[in-house]
This record gives structure tokens, sequence and C-alpha cells, in this order.
């Protein structure tokens, strides 16, 4: 959890601009013992993946993020990755089939749902 805060206070410097509707950080999981923190600013999305048994950041990966019908679509590296927002309006779930892995969890290393993640004290 230490690296989630951490992680948390990195973003919300870098967040202080405009964006959109989507704009935040959020938090998913993405394989055994493997959960990824998302920040969204404008145009841009960065996703870290992290080990949470060691607590250290084992991947980074940048995407350009666009807003398509109401639908937020990353894409980087020839892959696309098309979210929605969930029932409750805070969850965004996967709507494209690059996301389906096995067992609940994302392919390519993305999370199928993504929470919205906001430090203890805010």
């Amino acid at each position: 959890m230490k690296v989630f805060k951490a992680l948390w206070l990195v973003s919300a410097v870098l967040l202080s601009g405009c964006g959109s509707e989507f704009d935040g950080s959020y938090m998913g999981s993405t394989g055994f013992m493997l959960g990824a923190v998302m920040q969204l600013s404008g145009g841009q999305a960065r996703v870290e993946t992290i080990n949470v048994m060691r607590r250290e950041v084992v991947a980074t990966r940048e995407f350009e993020a666009e807003i398509r019908s109401g639908k937020l679509v990353l894409s980087a590296g020839g892959k696309t990755f098309i979210y929605g927002r969930g029932v409750d309006e805070g969850l965004l779930e996967c709507l494209s089939d690059s996301c389906q892995g096995f067992s609940g969890l994302g392919s390519g290393g993305m999370p199928r749902t993504w929470k919205p993640y906001k430090s203890e004290g805010k």
C-alpha cells in the first residue's frame, strides 16, 4: 500500500491540469501478485505494473488516451484497449476483446476493470 500512496502523490502533481471526464488515478489486477496503477491525464495514460508482494514497479507503459463516443480508448504499440464506465459510474470496464484474458484477468497486462483510486487523506 505504501507504493500506491507514493504513486498517488506523484499522480496528484502530474494530474493538476485540465483534462477529460476520465482523468484521475485507477487501480486494477493484472495477474497473480501483480497489480496496476493508471494515471490518466488528458491525452496520456501511464500504467505501472506492480509486484504487490515485493512492492516494486516491474513495468511502465505509456498510452495515448482519447475519448470516442463516451468511451476511453487507450492505444500504444499496435494494441488498443477500450473502456467504458461501469453501472456505478466509477469503475472502468473493458469493452474490447483485447482485455479478455484468462479467469477474469485481462490480457496484454491490462486489467479488465479499473477502480478509481484516491489517497486516504482526500
